[in-house]
């Protein structure tokens, strides 16, 4: 089965982010999908959510939709990832594989330097923590997430 993936703006729905996880073998948010989908709401997939995507270029040699593609492991991981409230053992150790995942996937796959990429790791690391609740922060696909509280982070922030 050959699955669709994202580009920037597509909002990615529970059934298309569980195709989407099978598609890449992401075993463990493939069964927390399929056992309990209603925990989960659509998002809007934003390639790499902390730096221009447009700008992605300078990072491989102009080749950034490379870097866009190997962004959407992390944005699911990130999205559907256990949260800190629910299990902070599980959810430090989902975070530590999604973004080493990222950084080397974006070294293998996508020409990216190790300096550049420990560079993007880094800004990750920092802003994607669930605390700031920004829109690419962990967690950020959880429907149980308190509404007020994400919508003032998105406030402070000047993001929807």
């Amino acid at each position: 089965m050959t699955v669709k993936l994202p580009e920037i703006g597509d909002i990615i729905t529970v059934d298309w982010g569980l195709a989407l996880c099978q598609h890449l073998g992401l075993d463990y948010l493939i069964k927390r999908l399929q056992n309990r989908p209603e925990l989960y709401k659509p998002f809007k997939f934003d390639g790499v959510s902390f730096f221009p995507d447009q700008y992605l270029g300078v990072l491989n040699g102009g080749r950034g939709e490379l870097i866009t593609r190997e962004a959407l492991p992390h944005d699911l991981a990130f999205g559907y990832g256990t949260l800190e409230r629910e299990d902070p053992e599980k959810k430090a150790a989902e975070w530590k594989i999604a973004n080493d995942r990222f950084e080397t996937d974006i070294i293998k796959n996508a020409y990216v330097s190790p300096e550049n990429a420990r560079m993007l790791r880094q800004f990750v690391e920092i802003g994607g923590q669930e605390k700031w609740y920004l829109s690419w922060c962990w967690g950020f696909a959880h429907a149980n997430i308190v509404q007020e509280t994400w919508a003032m982070g998105r406030n402070l922030w000047g993001r929807l």
